[in-house]
């Protein structure tokens, strides 16, 4: 075998076993990140960190491992840290859930206008991820811009008329624009779609309350504390119906349970307060 020869099938093996040890490094970063996947799943966020690391230690060239390790970031309420990884990937990993997961970050730090450029970009890959959506609404609902939400909201449930995250914000924002009487429409349906109706309870009987419907008001958290009878909420708000109707007694009876079930409840003191001075 002559001198070029042999220098080709060196070549050749090195090229070889550089390809080989890349594969078996991204084998291993697969199965660290994997293991990361597991421990982020019952929130062990610390040993799921670790994890991620010494995956992007054997691969650090995998946008997938990187994109999970941003989430997880996410997930963990580590979120300056979150988007940092998250938008390193955005160099060479681009999908919906990126977009998203970087809306969401932004929306949490109430930079409205980096979530809704996420949110935007998430949209146009024109995969109608409702839940993508439903956040991107939410940016609007968040920021003052109630026509906007409400135009989204309205969209997902012509996708999904079952949507009920989108119901509730649909409800919230006719309820912040005042229109609590479209409100109440949404959230009646919420209540028949919710499996623990406490929560849409206390939004219908909030609506009902602020279209002066206060028998309505009365029903729904009456209702709510029939499902949960320490539901602090649900005694303030009723207290609120009953002031409202000038039975100012009955009202700071409902406050003062509110104190007996939350000792440190500051808007059942308030209240109280407030209707001692009447």
């Amino acid at each position: 075998m002559n001198k070029k020869n042999v220098t080709i099938l060196l070549l050749s093996n090195l090229i070889a076993m550089f390809f080989c040890i890349q594969t078996i490094k991204s084998f291993i970063g697969s199965h660290y990140a994997l293991e990361g996947i597991k421990l982020s799943s019952i929130h062990d966020y610390s040993s799921s960190m670790l994890n991620y690391r010494k995956a992007l230690g054997f691969d650090p060239g995998s946008g997938r491992i990187r994109y999970l390790y941003g989430a997880m970031l996410l997930n963990a309420g580590r979120i300056d840290e979150g988007i940092t990884e998250l938008e390193k990937t955005l160099k060479g990993f681009k999908d919906i859930y990126l977009y998203n997961n970087l809306g969401r970050a932004y929306l949490e730090k109430k930079m409205f206008d980096k979530s809704r450029y996420y949110y935007e970009k998430a949209l146009q890959t024109g995969i109608y991820y409702l839940d993508a959506m439903n956040n991107f609404g939410t940016v609007y609902l968040q920021s003052g811009e109630f026509d906007k939400a409400i135009d989204i909201f309205s969209k997902i449930r012509y996708y999904n008329g079952d949507h009920i995250l989108a119901i509730e914000n649909l409800g919230k924002a006719y309820l912040l624009k005042g229109e609590p009487e479209k409100a109440v429409e949404c959230f009646r349906r919420e209540v028949e779609l919710a499996e623990d109706k406490t929560e849409a309870l206390n939004n219908l009987g909030i609506a009902c309350l602020n279209a002066k419907d206060y028998a309505g008001a009365t029903r729904s958290f009456e209702g709510a504390l029939k499902i949960d009878i320490k539901n602090t909420k649900a005694y303030n708000n009723l207290g609120s119906v009953y002031y409202k109707k000038g039975e100012i007694r009955k009202a700071i009876s409902l406050w003062k349970r509110t104190l007996q079930v939350d000792q440190g409840n500051e808007v059942a003191k308030h209240n109280i307060d407030e209707a001692m001075r009447h």
